[in-house]
């Protein structure tokens, strides 16, 4: 992924956890999973910015069922 592709990436993330904090979408430990890609994201923008790459992949992505549920996330918010 290119950085703009991460920084988007991280930023639908991010608010995936603040539009469904206290909805009961995500269980603790699937929000865990979210927080664990943000963080892969992070150190694959490191990887970017300091090794000079113009492109790197997160070591670790939501599982599909996860995504799938961050998706319905947005489009549930999106029509409020």
């Amino acid at each position: 992924m290119k950085k703009d592709e991460l920084l988007n990436r991280f930023e639908k993330l991010t608010t995936v956890l603040e539009l469904s904090s206290g909805w009961g979408y995500f269980s603790p430990l699937q929000r865990t999973c979210i927080h664990q890609e943000r963080a892969a994201i992070f150190k694959a923008l490191d990887a970017i910015a300091f090794k000079g790459l113009k492109n790197c992949t997160p070591k670790y992505t939501l599982p599909p069922h996860l995504e799938a549920i961050a998706n319905k996330v947005i489009l549930d918010f999106k029509q409020h």
